[in-house]
């Protein structure tokens, strides 16, 4: 007789069908997607979609709460009496955390829970202090490395490190480019944090004669930064700025290589999933020295990363003047892209960890 799947809730507060999209919302629909075929899966989530956006189906059992959010997940999730509890948590501070895991561990009583903690945070309390809330849950999975380091601080060998990922083999690889422009390329949210404003600076002052710049993104909060993008298209010769576009995929593949000059990696994704779409592509990504970039780039092997302004524009220049090295370094962000970021292969470790935690 064949052994009965894993029965594993999954709250997340954000998930499709939304209009908005962002690596958060990416990944998850990408990881419940491939736990699916191998768990009984139920995703909870909130009940924040428009009257046109509830008719449309992801093929994922899905129930929508009602705020608050944390305690009506939870309740929700007890009264199916699943093995295991995951929560997707995109809290941008580890101050919010304790008293939201309070709360769910009150409301799922002892049913075993997991904390999965999908953005970097924006603050961070003492370790000693997250510790006091991670004692509500019987592990933690982290999307980047220093956030393993940080809980592991708290929490000791609850932490675990599961890096996110995406479905690799949909993903054609780099072709051969005809001669002609080197097309550099910016992708995701226009926000001052994402610095596209920093990658423009670093064009202009490079004036590369043989170079063009393509951006595509949208800019969910006020607007300026989409402005002033738009602005340099109209008047800086070989800038590109799309908003949105239905073309994303195809811009994106059309790259020689990206370039993601983050400020910080607050609110973002363990690891920038624009990065790592570009490297299942075989495009190499230059990048800050940040969490959400530092965790997928390995410097001078399968892209660059950067300290400040002055090494932005040294490795753009190079690598629009080197294609030796952009071959080498699209060869290996492909291989890394296979080898650590395929979504069938974290969904896999993410069920083991699940299993694992349901035995306890």
């Amino acid at each position: 007789m064949a052994a009965s799947k894993l029965r594993l809730v999954y709250i997340t507060k954000n998930f499709p069908p939304l209009p908005r999209i962002s690596g958060t919302l990416k990944y998850a629909m990408r990881l419940c997607t491939a736990l699916n075929k191998k768990a009984d899966l139920t995703v909870i989530a909130l009940d924040n979609l428009e009257k046109k956006d509830k008719k449309k189906k992801t093929g994922i059992k899905t129930i929508r709460v009602a705020q608050p959010f944390v305690w009506n997940a939870a309740l929700a999730a007890k009264n199916l009496k699943p093995d295991v509890v995951a929560f997707g948590s995109g809290l941008s501070s580890s101050l919010w955390l304790p008293p939201a895991l309070f709360s769910m561990r009150i409301a799922l009583g002892n049913t075993p829970f997991i904390l999965h903690q999908l953005t970097e945070f924006n603050s961070e309390i003492p370790p000693v202090l997250l510790g006091a809330g991670t004692a509500f849950v019987d592990r933690v999975v982290c999307t980047n490395r220093h956030l393993f380091q940080y809980f592991s601080q708290a929490c000791g060998k609850k932490a675990e490190l599961l890096l996110p990922g995406l479905k690799v083999s949909a993903f054609p690889r780099q072709v051969e480019k005809k001669p002609g422009k080197i097309r550099i390329g910016f992708f995701g949210h226009y926000h001052f944090l994402k610095g596209p404003d920093r990658l423009v600076s670093a064009f202009k002052e490079l004036n590369l004669p043989n170079a063009e710049l393509v951006f595509d993104g949208i800019d969910y909060e006020d607007g300026t930064m989409q402005k002033k993008l738009l602005r340099e298209s109209r008047e800086t010769k070989g800038i590109l700025v799309s908003v949105d576009s239905p073309k994303y995929w195809q811009l994106l593949q059309s790259c020689d290589f990206v370039v993601l000059p983050f400020r910080a990696s607050g609110s973002v994704l363990g690891v920038s999933m624009a990065a790592v779409e570009a490297m299942a592509y075989g495009k190499p990504v230059i990048g800050s020295n940040v969490s959400a970039l530092n965790s997928i780039i390995e410097h001078k092997k399968n892209g660059l990363l950067v300290e400040n302004d002055t090494e932005l524009a040294q490795a753009i220049k190079k690598l629009a003047t080197d294609s030796k090295l952009r071959q080498r370094l699209s060869r290996n962000a492909r291989k890394t892209a296979e080898q650590r970021f395929d979504i069938n292969l974290s969904a896999e470790k993410f069920l083991k960890i699940c299993k694992k935690t349901a035995k306890k």
